[in-house]
């Protein structure tokens, strides 16, 4: 018989750890995610101001569908139309104006920040400015899915407050609309990282951002097809808001790989600004 070889360290030896795949992939997700992110949160003390107007504002549109309904409650169920109406009504410009417009407040105030002193150029003298724009580009990101999470949630508790029931259906139906403008609404806040790392003022950032904003509602009445494409229109696309209807299979593919495509366009665009900021 072959006689089992020992991997134990001789006496006296000290042991050292194992490492592995499962070890260097944690590791890796602590520096690249993790480490990024938990920085950024402590840089940005005050974020919870713009998280409870988020709330406020959340509230405010779905209170907008609720009387919609309301005043126009047989005409609706003579339609048939019920939970529906507030998530129309109230995402139309929730969608279409109050999120992207929460996002460009979110991006400016985080890129605002590393223009003072010249923070951006100093962090490129080390290698941190990836880092940095990584722990931001997650921090928009789960700020974008917080407020279409409330928005989500207030709509279901006011339709249920209404006397309306959500069927497994409905559930699914709604929970496709929010999940898709949440990741609409990334595609917006990379695009303001984007600009934010441009442009040094706070103010200049927002008003680009609420411009752009304006512009997909205009773009959206005038040339409909072409706001498909538009980055500041694919909120209110996925939410479907105008049309109330559930997307087909091939149009939820090709949201989410023309978004991905804008996300990895505009991220690529942003490190390579942030590189250039080295020399």
């Amino acid at each position: 018989m072959t006689a089992a070889i020992s991997t134990a360290a001789p006496a006296g030896m000290p042991e050292f750890p194992q490492t592995g795949p499962t070890t260097t992939r944690t590791s890796r997700l602590h520096e690249r995610i993790l480490v990024p992110l938990a920085i950024e949160r402590v840089k940005s003390r005050r974020s919870w101001i713009l998280a409870t107007f988020a709330l406020a504002l959340a509230a405010l549109n779905t209170a907008s569908g609720v009387f919609k309904y309301l005043d126009n409650t047989e005409i609706f169920r003579d339609q048939g139309v019920t939970w529906q109406v507030v998530w129309g009504q109230g995402g139309l410009m929730w969608g279409t104006f109050f999120l992207p417009m929460l996002i460009t407040f979110r991006a400016a105030g985080l890129t605002r920040m590393e223009h003072e002193h010249d923070n951006w150029r100093r962090m490129a003298t080390y290698g941190a400015t990836i880092t940095t724009y990584t722990g931001k580009l997650i921090l928009t990101t789960l700020f974008a899915f917080y407020c279409q999470m409330a928005f989500l949630l207030l709509v279901m508790a006011a339709s249920a407050a209404l006397g309306f029931h959500f069927t497994p259906a409905d559930i699914a139906t709604v929970t496709t609309w929010a999940f898709l403008g949440a990741f609409g609404a990334v595609t917006i806040a990379t695009a303001q990282l984007l600009v934010g790392i441009y442009v040094p003022s706070f103010a200049t950032t927002v008003l680009t951002g609420m411009g752009a904003s304006f512009l997909s509602l205009a773009i959206l009445l005038v040339a409909p097809p072409i706001s498909a494409l538009y980055p500041y229109s694919q909120v209110s696309i996925g939410m479907q808001a105008r049309t109330l209807a559930m997307p087909t299979p091939a149009s939820i593919a090709w949201f989410l790989i023309w978004n991905t495509i804008l996300i990895t366009a505009t991220v690529l665009l942003s490190r390579r600004a942030l590189r250039r900021k080295q020399h």
